[in-house]
């Protein structure tokens, strides 16, 4: 049976203020689903349901790592 992988995103990545675009990639499963307002998406980052990939996108978390 092959081990699953998680990534554990660092912990820069969970500072909301990185990101720096009016709207926002959110990623869920490699798919990116929307673009969500800056605000939204701190706050999802904010409430560890989301981590910073780039200074333009988020990355969904469930349990602390990543499902982006």
């Amino acid at each position: 049976m092959k081990k699953e992988y998680r990534y554990y995103p660092r912990i820069g990545q969970l500072n909301p203020d990185l990101l720096e675009t009016d709207k926002v990639q959110y990623w869920h499963k490699g798919v990116m689903l929307t673009n969500i307002s800056k605000a939204a998406a701190q706050q999802m980052i904010r409430d560890g349901l989301a981590f910073v990939i780039t200074s333009q996108a988020i990355g969904a978390m469930q349990d602390g790592y990543s499902i982006s």
